[in-house]
């Protein structure tokens, strides 16, 4: 189960990136973001969905919801890659800040909806308090056990299903996350 888990996140991390194998149309945005302050009261409890909500200068952004919001939050400074989408009308785009964020998005309902907000930022603390580079056991102290298949730590809502719920990612690499995911699952509903 957790290996196909992982497979369907790797394949669905490589249809967004690749999008059908079309190359993708990149453009440069001038460089202004703010860094990431840190919040003082963590989340505790089952997971909910208050652990899927991306914190970004003191605003929440939840996923499915219109880019523009989050692009204003993090500012210009991102390289932007479009390709035609394999599953909706217009083009699925990646916006790659150099600063650790990366946000994919499908063309849904007229607007760029988030699918996944993927982060490298060492600075960025989620909301039970875990950032890049803290150990597996601090994620597992602050969430719980989740589903761990050797290299990505998985949680999902409480009671939610967890093949095609909403998700929270962890990965670890020698012992600690080297990135922090918000993934919507949306192509998998």
């Amino acid at each position: 189960m957790k290996r196909i888990l992982l497979s369907v996140l790797l394949i669905t991390v490589l249809s967004v990136l690749s999008a059908c194998g079309s190359d993708p149309a990149v453009t440069t945005a001038s460089p202004t973001a703010e860094p990431t302050t840190a919040e003082t009261t963590f989340l505790t409890g089952p997971i909910s969905e208050k652990d899927l909500l991306f914190s970004k200068g003191g605003k929440d952004f939840a996923l499915l919801s219109d880019v523009q919001a989050i692009l204003t939050a993090l500012g210009e400074g991102y390289k932007l890659e479009a390709a035609p989408s394999c599953m909706f009308v217009g083009e699925d785009k990646h916006f790659i800040y150099e600063n650790g964020y990366d946000l994919f998005t499908y063309p849904i309902d007229g607007m760029d909806q988030v699918d996944e907000i993927m982060i490298t930022d060492t600075s960025y603390i989620t909301a039970r308090g875990i950032s890049v580079g803290d150990s597996y056991d601090e994620v597992v102290s602050a969430y719980g056990d989740g589903n761990f298949d050797d290299v990505i730590l998985t949680y999902v809502v409480s009671g939610e299903d967890p093949m095609t719920a909403p998700r929270l990612f962890f990965e670890i690499k020698d012992g600690k996350v080297s990135y922090i995911s918000y993934y919507s699952a949306r192509n998998m509903r």
